[in-house]
């Protein structure tokens, strides 16, 4: 049986006032090459062939975003960190990480069994550009995190807000039913009109960790319970084609019907979700409004056979031109009562391309806005409004 180290300070409850953003999800240890041009303390030696220096950090979805919100409040803090880490001094560095950056951690367990911490590697396995590639088997939270690991009702008491991903349900049986324990006692305070806890899903599907069925199987039950659910192009398209709103693409196909935006306005009056966003990213030089599908876009770019980022298949000149290090766009869109509200005209550009994306970005400039609106205005279809960019300096 796993043993829990709890933190000396208690969370939760009328004893004690819990942060108003509680984020829950694994925390990682991430390594990714400099970007070029970096300044670097040392050369490699010549004995370490294939050696470079890395940028290390603590990540992870749901940190990524606390921190995020916490570092675009005018006073910062306010913002907690839920997870069970491990023993020793890799869950000492999350702590202190956490903290610096005004993060509670006060609802983290500790693991009195295991001292590993899940990681995240960027590298360039194939010489077609770096991808991420994640080792979580056997991190504490993997293995130890379970339905009762976390006293939820008293975590959510006093706070406004709690976020979520799609990360965690697959990662387990343990991670699972946790995730599962957080949004059933949120939904004894989310679901009514005037209800005081607000909950966000970055949806995130990993294909690595398991299919968008499984994983939507896993979300569709707590859709009553979310005020902002979060999605990529990639899922937004998959999900209206499952909901019979589009018909699912192929890899050299063009989509002749309903744009994004249409598709994505619908699906949020069919689930009920007060909000529903997504998030859209282009090459830098094949930009276009979010209207044409992806496929147009790769096409519109003029390769010439034998160009390093050329390629005849479809899919994976998608892939090379947004991964091909030439960087791209990003911008959200989000689906509220009263309309669409969008960041298009104010995107988001990373040259390089920034591989792990950018939704934790997006998310803490959405419920940063979304925070200030009650939840009974956000079920108000006459309500309108429209969050700050997610880059925007706190004013």
């Amino acid at each position: 049986m796993l043993r829990l180290r709890a933190l000396a300070r208690p969370i939760g409850g009328r004893g004690f006032c819990s942060p108003a953003l509680l984020t829950f999800g694994e925390a990682l240890y991430t390594f990714k090459p400099l970007p070029p041009g970096a300044p670097t303390d040392a050369a490699m030696p010549a004995f370490a062939p294939g050696a470079c220096m890395v940028l290390r950090a603590i990540g992870g979805a749901e940190l990524n975003t606390a921190v995020a919100v916490s570092k675009a409040s005018a006073q910062g803090g306010g913002v907690g960190f839920v997870s069970l880490l491990p023993s020793g001094a890799l869950g000492d560095e999350v702590l202190r990480v956490a903290n610096e950056a005004g993060v509670a951690t006060a609802a983290c367990q500790r693991s009195a069994d295991s001292n590993v911490l899940g990681t995240l590697h960027v590298v360039d396995a194939d010489s077609t550009g770096p991808r991420p590639f994640y080792q979580r088997h056997g991190s504490a939270f993997c293995t130890g995190t379970g339905a009762a690991t976390h006293d939820w009702p008293n975590l959510l008491y006093g706070a406004r807000w709690l976020h979520l991903t799609g990360i965690t349900p697959a990662l387990g049986a343990g991670p699972r039913a946790a995730w599962d324990s957080a949004l059933s006692a949120a939904s004894a305070v989310a679901t009514g009109p005037d209800a005081p806890l607000c909950v966000s899903l970055d949806l995130n599907h990993r294909p690595s960790l398991g299919s968008l069925e499984e994983l939507w199987s896993a979300v569709r039950p707590h859709l009553p319970t979310l005020t902002l659910l979060m999605l990529s192009e990639d899922t937004l398209r998959a999900l209206a084609a499952a909901e019979g709103l589009a018909a699912p693409l192929a890899d050299d196909e063009v989509d002749p019907g309903m744009d994004a935006v249409d598709m994505l306005a619908q699906l949020r009056e069919a689930w009920g979700v007060p909000l529903l966003g997504c998030t859209f990213k282009r090459p830098i030089d094949a930009y276009s409004p979010a209207t044409v599908s992806a496929i147009e876009y790769a096409h519109s770019i003029p390769l010439p056979q034998g160009h390093p980022y050329f390629a005849e298949d479809d899919a994976q000149r998608i892939k090379d031109t947004t991964h091909g290090g030439r960087g791209v766009r990003r911008w959200s869109v989000l689906a509220h009562p009263g309309g669409i509200a969008s960041t298009e005209q104010t995107p988001t550009e990373h040259t390089p391309v920034e591989v792990r994306g950018c939704a934790p970005g997006s998310l803490a400039g959405a419920v940063r806005g979304v925070a200030r609106l009650s939840n009974s205005k956000l079920k108000s279809t006459a309500h309108f409004f429209t969050p700050p960019h997610p880059y925007e300096s706190p004013r």
